[in-house]
């Protein structure tokens, strides 16, 4: 028979002591119950960059290990964790990635305290490392070759209206009006990469989304578990009209290999070649969000519009979405 629990001796455990103990194996499956599919995979991604760094230092312990087993965490050291600062550092990745990893790595080695895999002056020591603030960030970056590695940019993309137009200029095919579509509903309606294509157990766009009668289309945004309904622009429902007659009724509103959703890196990809075709490198649907908040913002939309109509949880993000004015105090009324 199997035991229960790793008490040893004769001492039999009380209920408390085996529920307790039953408890501390969870936390790690029980914070990741309340967190969306982006967080999920952004926790994996992270250890998997930890596990990298460990295996380098000699230390084998594989990503789902670290992901799934609290008691792996009990190898991990205070020198280990602030030695992975420094590592990512030298790799070249941004600071903002290597303050973002820091904050898992000690959100885990938390879990594993509270699983009673760490010891708590082990925990408090890994939870004293602090982040990168962004005034020694920027000192970091003057003195190092490499400041950032990966697919994300530093800065985002903002397109001119002219370059808006170029964009949506698409050849008169059924893949042609897709793509169109697609590129109305991210650059005249923000709407994220992932709340037009397949992302996780969200709920996935069809034709049925959108309503010709009052020109609307309706979808769920999982990063705020909410349902919205807009109002399309003019170019969104005339690409509409061309796009919908060419798919069936009941599959997704965007499909790609064997009738299947679109993945947010096929629709990164047809942005980036869509870009590519007018002169623009490296054009992502995160660029073209940032692009219509701007021009939402200098056509007057007021600010709490705008968080409404992105999906915001507060208006500073909703600012931090906006281009720079390029004459800074434009905009500026004087009595």
């Amino acid at each position: 028979m199997q035991e229960l629990t790793p008490f040893e001796g004769s001492h039999k455990p009380s209920v408390g002591q085996i529920a307790d103990y039953y408890a501390r194996q969870h936390v790690f499956m029980e914070e990741q119950q309340g967190k969306s599919y982006n967080t999920r995979r952004r926790y994996k991604n992270d250890l998997e960059i930890f596990s990298q760094y460990l295996e380098e230092a000699g230390l084998y312990l594989p990503e789902e290990e670290l992901h799934n087993n609290p008691q792996s965490w009990g190898q991990i050291s205070y020198g280990l964790v602030a030695g992975f600062v420094q590592w990512q550092l030298k790799k070249g990745y941004a600071i903002g990635s290597c303050n973002i990893r820091l904050f898992t790595v000690r959100k885990f080695a938390k879990l594993a305290f509270k699983a009673g895999a760490v010891n708590n002056e082990t925990c408090q020591l890994i939870n004293s490392i602090k982040g990168i603030s962004p005034t020694a960030g920027r000192n970091i970056d003057r003195d190092r070759q490499t400041k950032r590695c990966g697919r994300k940019k530093a800065t985002p993309i903002f397109l001119s209206s002219e370059q808006v137009t170029q964009l949506k200029q698409q050849p008169e095919t059924p893949q042609g009006y897709r793509n169109l579509l697609l590129i109305c509903l991210l650059v005249d309606l923000g709407l994220r990469c992932g709340e037009v294509g397949r992302a996780g157990e969200i709920e996935k766009l069809t034709a049925e989304s959108i309503t010709f009668s009052n020109r609307t289309i309706r979808f769920y945004r999982e990063k705020v578990d909410k349902w919205q309904t807009h109002r399309l622009s003019h170019d969104t429902i005339e690409a509409a009209r061309k796009y919908l007659p060419t798919i069936q009724a009941n599959g997704p509103l965007f499909y790609g290999y064997k009738g299947k959703a679109l993945c947010n890196n096929t629709i990164n990809y047809i942005i980036k070649q869509s870009g590519k075709k007018i002169g623009i490198a490296n054009l992502s649907p995160h660029d073209l969000r940032h692009t219509w908040a701007t021009n939402a913002a200098r056509n007057g939309t007021p600010l709490h519009a705008l968080k409404e109509a992105g999906g915001w949880t507060s208006t500073s993000t909703a600012l931090s979405y906006l281009e720079a004015n390029k004459i800074a105090n434009d905009g500026v009324v004087l009595g």
